[in-house]
């Protein structure tokens, strides 16, 4: 289910200009999905794929499942391998802590859509941050594990997201474990 609601959400912003974002991408799945679904639209993209490659980072109090380092099982060569087998997507590969270390290298970039699978509080945070000003009004951010038991600092974001929301942004959740919130005014980011 979470697999087809960023099938079925990149659809939705087919009309918006921009790159797609992922930041956390494991073993590739849901990015090689991403420039897929992105091909067969023909759109005007490229999916960036942000990633340490060395498992979660950022992790703190408000995350009392991780201790950082989780999730360290993949690599590039990994992920390379599974782009391989997708002939004529367009990626990019950013090797590094995102934004800290490879932000500054995609910082002209615009974007349309945005799916954040970081698993903790302080790293989603900053990615939102430097992903909100180069998001496209009607661009989507879709966080992953909302709703997942581990994934505390993600719920409590959120939370903060959905009361912040307002005159610039509205937050959708479902049962899938999904939080997708849609910039609807080009705007700052509300104070969390």
């Amino acid at each position: 289910y979470r697999c087809w609601d960023l099938w079925s959400g990149l659809a939705q912003v087919a009309d918006l200009p921009g790159d797609v974002l992922e930041v956390g991408v494991w073993r590739g799945g849901t990015g090689v999905l991403l420039a897929e679904r992105s091909r067969q639209l023909c759109l005007d993209a490229t999916v960036l794929l942000a990633d340490t490659f060395e498992g979660v980072v950022g992790a703190g109090e408000l995350d009392p499942w991780y201790e950082g380092g989780e999730h360290s099982d993949t690599s590039v060569e990994v992920v390379q391998s599974l782009l391989a087998r997708f002939p004529g997507v367009r990626t990019e590969l950013a090797v590094g802590r995102f934004p800290d270390e490879t932000g500054t290298g995609l910082a002209e970039r615009s974007l349309r859509m945005v799916h954040v699978d970081v698993d903790v509080y302080e790293s989603a945070l900053s990615t939102l941050k430097w992903v909100w000003p180069r998001l496209g009004v009607g661009g989507l951010v879709v966080f992953d594990d909302y709703g997942s038991y581990e994934c505390e600092g993600i719920a409590t974001l959120g939370s903060q997201l959905m009361a912040a929301a307002g005159t610039v942004l509205r937050g959708v959740t479902n049962l899938n474990g999904h939080l997708t919130l849609v910039k609807i005014a080009d705007q700052p980011l509300p104070h969390l």
